[in-house]
């Protein structure tokens, strides 16, 4: 069974694919770690909601479903873990045209604000979801735990809660 920065090395040479395949080797083996579920849950709605040029991804899978699947698992796995609740939900919210799971994804990041209230990722997950430029600054080490999740996600995250961004708008 590969390790996680054997696949995080992977991600970071686009060999995004790959990583899936190995994080799911990773699930079958029963390694249902939040590095593991966060990665993979990323790398499927990134599969799911971007154009196969950016993802290059040449495969007919169906990843709606493995989505689903997924998140199945990981409901009673993290149940009450809110980083997995603002994470679902902020990918929940930005699912092409579904107003449904954009409510629940809402209340998700809602229920991880609830569990983390000192936690500025929900806050800033929720102020993105909603249109909100107006960032609070934050020390530095509590934004950058992100790298815990690897490249790809962590980085996800980093770019859209950096501050110039929201400067910008």
């Amino acid at each position: 069974m590969r390790e996680l920065r054997d696949i995080d090395y992977l991600q970071e040479c686009n060999g995004l694919t790959e990583a899936v395949y190995l994080l799911e080797q990773r699930l079958t083996a029963g390694c249902t770690d939040k590095g593991t579920v966060l990665r993979l849950l990323f790398l499927y709605w990134f599969f799911l909601t971007e154009p196969a040029y950016l993802t290059n991804n040449r495969t007919n899978r169906d990843w709606r479903s493995c989505f689903a699947n997924l998140v199945r698992i990981a409901d009673d796995r993290f149940s009450g873990d809110s980083d997995y609740y603002w994470v679902l939900g902020y990918l929940l919210c930005f699912f092409p045209e579904e107003e449904q799971l954009r409510t629940e994804g809402k209340a998700l990041i809602a229920r991880a604000i609830e569990l983390a209230p000192d936690d500025p990722l929900p806050k800033l997950a929720l102020d993105q979801v909603d249109g909100k430029h107006d960032p609070i600054n934050y020390p530095a080490d509590k934004i950058d735990r992100l790298s815990d999740w690897g490249p790809v996600l962590g980085d996800y995250f980093r770019q859209i809660f950096r501050r110039d961004v929201f400067d910008q708008a």
